[in-house]
């Protein structure tokens, strides 16, 4: 009897193992797929992440944007009231210069330019410089003796920048350099001056 119960039982055991290996292996895809999905999930949450740092970055740059530059449209509309003041300070007679009237508008005029230059206002420098479109407008360009091709000959009106960005450019006069001289023409008529006086004194000469 015991020998007729070992091939069942055997068989029963085998039968028991591959359900458990069939169990195993499902289990094990199963965890894969957990595995996938949670690392796909962890994909997406740094994705997130990353965006809302993206997100807050930009945000706070435009702040920055806005702080630095929100006054801009102030400050282009004063820029006539500082002309202004420069033409009138300009046109003040010297006996009067010395009126408390007058000195009182100029500390306004320096009141009001160390006010926006607290806010970021700051003027081209056109002294002593080469001319760049990206900050100067040419209103003339003449022939100078003195000043190389290029160069700024004077300044028509002060431009202005607001954190380094243009707000106005500087109207300026720009240099081309020393004129076309004009020896050669002189030349040629001193030496048909020479030549008429050589003349004069020849048919002087016969005649005598």
């Amino acid at each position: 009897m015991t020998d007729e119960s070992a091939p069942v039982e055997t068989r029963q055991e085998g039968s028991d193992e591959q359900a458990l290996r069939a169990r195993i292996a499902d289990l094990e895809a199963e965890l894969e797929k957990e595995r996938n999905q949670a690392t796909d999930y962890m994909k997406r949450m740094q994705y997130a992440q990353a965006e809302l740092v993206n997100i807050r970055r930009r945000n706070q740059q435009e702040r920055d944007e806005l702080t630095k530059y929100g006054v801009a449209p102030l400050a282009a509309s004063l820029l006539e009231v500082l002309d202004n003041f420069e033409r009138a300070e300009q046109a003040i007679p010297a006996a009067l210069q010395s009126f408390t009237w007058i000195s009182g508008v100029v500390l306004i005029h320096r009141q009001l330019e160390y006010l926006l230059q607290q806010h970021g206002l700051e003027r081209i420098e056109t002294a002593g410089q080469t001319f760049d479109a990206t900050q100067h407008e040419a209103m003339t360009q003449e022939h100078h003796d003195s000043i190389v091709a290029g160069g700024i000959i004077a300044e028509v009106q002060r431009g202005y920048k607001l954190h380094g960005r243009l707000i106005r450019p500087a109207l300026v006069r720009v240099s081309q350099g020393p004129g076309a001289t004009e020896s050669a023409p002189t030349t040629a008529t001193n030496e048909q001056t020479a030549g008429d006086s050589g003349a004069k004194d020849d048919a002087t000469g016969t005649g005598a």
